[in-house]
Formats: structure tokens, sequence, C-alpha cells
């Protein structure tokens, strides 16, 4: 996409999924529904997961399943095919879990189990990370709140962010570095 007059970003996560995908079936469109079918069985058993830190089994088995029947999700699904967005809510629900661990259950692999879902939020849909901090904000708020020791998690946290960022800083600084070449289009060929 050199001579466009913005940068082309490829969503990591969810296009080296499908590729491998696409390597085992020999069929686009498989590994096309694959890559949805992994996308909703990980994001609702995820949600499940995080719904049973606060509620009991059949009221999390009803959360779940309306979560998989939000029309936000219906609308990535059917209408606007958007695989990497939707395949982002595995990611957006690992970090309230890993939150939830870090704080609450002060587990040491809740700060890499954090950095990571950080890290593939970033890579299958950088924006979903940036409007995913809706719902990530104030439930981060929400803990911080009740925590004891305020400091120490905030910085734990803001760490394993930080981390996060940095480990998926690869694809950034490559972008950065070729950025030169959209830059110039933009001269050349004004809009």
């Amino acid at each position: 996409n050199y001579g466009l007059p913005i940068g082309s970003f490829a969503q990591q996560t969810t296009s080296y999924l499908g590729a491998f995908l696409t390597f085992i079936t020999h069929d686009v469109v498989t590994s096309f529904n694959l890559v949805y079918v992994i996308g909703t069985l990980a994001s609702v058993l995820l949600f499940y997961v995080f719904l049973r830190f606060y509620f009991k089994t059949w009221p999390s088995f009803i959360g779940a399943f309306l979560f998989n029947f939000a029309p936000y999700r219906l609308i990535n699904l059917y209408i606007r095919g958007t695989i990497p967005e939707y395949f982002a809510s595995v990611f957006l629900v690992s970090i309230l879990i890993f939150l939830y661990l870090l704080f609450k259950k002060k587990s040491k692999g809740a700060f890499i189990g954090l950095a990571l879902s950080v890290f593939g939020m970033i890579l299958t849909h950088p924006m979903n990370a940036l409007t995913g901090s809706v719902l990530i904000g104030p439930y981060f708020l929400f803990l911080l709140v009740q925590e004891k020791n305020k400091v120490k998690m905030l910085l734990l946290t803001i760490g394993a962010g930080l981390l996060g960022v940095l480990l998926s800083s690869y694809y950034l600084l490559l972008l950065l570095r070729d950025i030169k070449y959209f830059y110039y289009a933009i001269q050349e060929y004004p809009i």
C-alpha cells in the first residue's frame, strides 16, 4: 500500500491464525469460518469465567449466552464481517480476567497474563484497545478503590500494560520506519 495517503494496518493475530488454518485446510472460506468459531468459543468461555468470579453458574451461563448474541457481535459477524474486531473481544475479556486475578487473587501469573492480553489486543485490533478502555478503565478503578495497597497495584497494572505495548512494538516500530513512504506520497500526490 505504498503511495496511499494513510498507512495500512494489518491485524496480526487474525491474519496469521487465518493463514495457519488455510495452510491446514487448503480452503480460505473454511479458515475464515474457523477463525470466527475460535473467536466465538474463546470469548464466550472467557466471559463465562469472568462472570463466575461474581455470580453463580446459571446467571453466568445466561450472561455468556446473551453476550454471544449481543447486537454488536451479530452485526460484526453477519453484516460487517470484521474478524479482527470480533476476535478482539477474546482479549478484552481476558484483560478483565487478569485484572481480577491480579487484584483479588494476587496471582503472580496474572501480571504476565495481563501483559499478553494487552499484547494480543493491540495486535488483533488496535482501535478496540482504545474503545475497550471504556469497559476496562472503570473496572480497573473499581478494583483499585477496593485495594489496600493502591500504589503497588497501580504500578503493577501500568507495568503490565506497558510490557504488552512493548511486546507489540515490533509491529509499531516497523510501521513508523516505513511511514516515510506514506508521507512522501501525500506531498507528491495530494488528495
